[in-house]
């Protein structure tokens, strides 16, 4: 939403919240899009740990512990009660 919010044709960030308060629609398409963000980042957590269970290159496992632990840690601010 920060990148989207930045183009000058597009509401600012503040102006959304206030869409999401007072328009129930967009708060619904609001849910289902945060819904589909947490999915396809789990997803990308997998894939990512499957990739390296072929890989026996140290490197390479250092640079997907830490993007793993960085999603992680994005999904766990997302959705706490589920991503701890």
């Amino acid at each position: 939403m920060r990148q989207i919010c930045q183009d000058p044709n597009v509401p600012a960030r503040s102006t959304l919240f206030v869409w999401l308060r007072r328009h129930p629609e967009f708060a619904r398409e609001y849910r289902s899009a945060k819904w589909f963000q947490c999915h396809c980042l789990a997803d990308d957590l997998v894939d990512i740990a499957d990739a390296q269970a072929n890989d026996r290159n140290p490197e390479n496992f250092r640079l997907a512990k830490r993007r793993i632990a960085a999603l992680a840690s994005r999904l766990s601010k997302l959705k706490p009660k589920k991503y701890r």
